[in-house]
This record gives structure tokens, sequence and C-alpha cells, in this order.
């Protein structure tokens, strides 16, 4: 068995590696979207520049979150060159350590990170999102008219005896219950426009004691056909929206936590929706430690005989490539699992699973013939 200390050792190296090049990503993705807010700059003098900077920083967990295997498969890439190149392997081999036991410390950090992202850093990266809606709320939600500045686009219809509403809002927070930027129509029951209303933002209220549930708008122009617009602080109008149709409205399973999706789950079958996607989401949540498991056996089959052919573009290039064709694999059946082609958990475990069961195959292959 590897001893006490190599193994930390070799753990160390690891984590050191994978939590580099994921802090490398990271900054680029705040670099470019820091970038594209750079653009908006100049049409909200009022705004500062670290309000587009915290933006950017809010957004960044949740791109990068997408990364975090990847940042597993090249990192345990970058161990095992290191390793190679300065003979610890050798050694290691030499004393009678299998790939195995030297491979183990890699197994199980990657275990530990897939749970950490799925419990904590998956919620983590959500709330940085809606504070980061919160501050594009505050800065240009309330103003632009530009597609490209609108974080949510959310539309929404509401039916009822008098007459139907249309809602559009800008920006969209707290599961569709805050909106900000709105521009909303209504019409009569016979389908004729009676007045379009601009509002900075609307608070969605909903019915206590039996009473109906509401919008209240703040901040809001009213315009009626053939008369002048005129200014209200407040608006009130009923809604026979329900908090969990707004929220399946505005959110979409990507942003419901690992801890709330079985709770949106059995919403959502108790309502009778289709719930794939929130089960995708949920089962691919759940395969995340054994995908990671997958980029390490990925990374052991390209990289550990990297010392005795000498290739290291071709190492490099060839995890990339074999990370590249897991990720398009693992889009496509997410893709049929939402869709109800195949059943969420079979299209969440499948790739992570087949990748793994390869990922053995060659080792064993490589080392034992």
């Amino acid at each position: 068995m590897i001893g006490h200390t190599l193994g930390i050792y070799f753990t160390k190296i690891f984590l050191k590696n994978v939590f580099l090049i994921f802090l490398l990503i990271l900054v680029l993705i705040v670099a470019v979207d820091l970038t594209d807010q750079a653009r908006r700059m100049s049409r909200y003098p009022d705004a500062l520049m670290s309000d587009f900077l915290m933006i950017s920083l809010a957004k960044a967990p949740g791109f990068a979150e997408r990364i975090l295997p990847f940042a597993t498969l090249f990192g345990c890439i970058a161990t095992l060159i290191v390793l190679n190149k300065k003979l610890e392997l050798v050694v290691a081999r030499a004393a009678g350590v299998s790939v195995w036991q030297f491979l183990s410390p890699a197994l199980m950090a990657a275990i530990a990170l897939g749970l950490f992202s799925m419990m904590v850093y998956n919620p983590f990266s959500l709330q940085a999102k809606e504070y980061g809606k919160s501050i594009e709320a505050r800065v240009y939600g309330q103003k632009s008219k530009n597609e490209s500045d609108r974080a949510s686009n959310l539309w929404l219809r509401q039916y009822s005896a008098e007459g139907d509403m249309i809602i559009h809002a800008a920006i969209s927070r707290d599961e569709g219950r805050t909106l900000n930027g709105i521009t909303a129509h209504r019409f009569d029951k016979d389908g004729r426009h009676l007045e379009r209303f601009d509002a900075s933002s609307a608070r969605y209220l909903e019915g206590q004691s039996g009473g109906s549930a509401a919008w209240l708008f703040k901040d809001v122009s009213i315009s009626v056909a053939g008369e002048s617009p005129f200014q209200m602080k407040e608006y009130r109008i009923e809604s026979n929206l329900t908090a969990s149709q707004l929220s399946n409205a505005s959110t979409s399973a990507a942003d419901v936590s690992f801890w709330k999706l079985p709770q949106r789950i059995q919403s959502a079958e108790i309502a009778g929706t289709i719930s794939n996607s929130f089960k995708m989401q949920y089962h691919s949540l759940l395969a995340r430690p054994l995908l990671f498991v997958a980029m390490v056996l990925i990374a052991a089959t390209v990289s550990l005989k990297f010392v005795r052919f000498g290739q290291n573009s071709k190492v490099i290039l060839t995890g990339i490539l074999a990370g590249f064709v897991l990720y398009v694999v693992s889009e496509l059946v997410v893709g049929f699992g939402r869709n109800g082609i195949v059943p969420p958990w079979v299209a969440a475990w499948s790739p992570a699973t087949v990748a793994t069961l390869i990922g053995l195959t060659v080792i064993l292959h490589q080392e034992d013939g």
C-alpha cells in the first residue's frame, strides 16, 4: 500500500494544480466579461467601475462551474507529467507502488472535489449570480433598452375574465417575484389594447387570508391611446399567477441549487408539468463525483508513459481531445434526457460511467497487458 506521507504529497500536488488551473480559467472569464461590460460603461456615466467589476465577478462562478471537470482533467495531467519529469513516479514504482496505489490519492481527491462542487460550490455560484442580478438592476436594469444589457428578458402573460396582461422584464430575480425594467400591456376581454405602462420595478405579492395575489409596480409611466402619459409612484394590479407558476416561468433548472432541486421536481410533478429538466440537472449534479473520477482516469491514460516517449504536446493534445469528446457526448445525452428521449438518470450517469470504464480498461491494458 502507498504510504501516508506519499499519499498526502501526491494529493497536495494534484489539488494545487487543479486549483491553479481553475483560478486561471476564472480570471480569464472575468477578464472577458469585464471587456464586454466596458462597452456599456459609456451608456451609464453614473455607474461606478466597481459596479461593473462586481457584476463580472458575480457571473464568473456560474460560468466556471462548467469548467471544473476540465480543471480536474488538466490538473491531473499536469501532476502526472511533473511527477514523471522528476522521476518520482519511477522511484515509486521501483519501490513496489502500483499505478492504482499512486492514482488512489487523486481519485479520492476527485471524489471530494465532486462532492464539494455539488453541495457547496453549486449553491454558492447561484447565490453569486443572484447578487450580480441585483447590481445589474441597480446599474442599468431600470433604464436599458438594449437587448444585450438585459440579464433575463422574461416574458409573462396572465389571463383573467376582465382581460389579459403581458409583462416583459429586463431582469428577473427571486424566482420571478422581483422584476426590473418593466414594460407591460393590458388588453380587455375582447383583445383590444387598453394601456401600456413602464415601471422601474415590480414585486409579486402573494395573496393572504384568501385574498388574490397582485403585482405592485413602482415609478410607473402609464400611456393610454389618445391621452398624455401620466406618472404614478405605485400601481397595483391583481394577478392570477401563483408563486409556483412564476418560479417555473422565470427559473431554469440550471438556476436551482442542488438542495432545492428535489422540492422543485416534486412541485412540478404535483402541478402536472414536465420535470425532465429538473431531474436532469439533479442527476447531473449527483453524477459529478463520478465524472471527476473519469477525468482522472482519462488523464492517467494519456500521461502515465510520458517520459518513455517524450511527447509533451501529444500528451496535452490527447487529453484536451478526450475531454472535449466527453463534453460533447455529455451535452448530447443531456439534451436527450431533457427532452424525455431517455430517462434523465440514464442520460446523466451514462457518460461518466462509460468514460470511467474506458479509462479503467486502457490503464489495465497499459499496465498489466
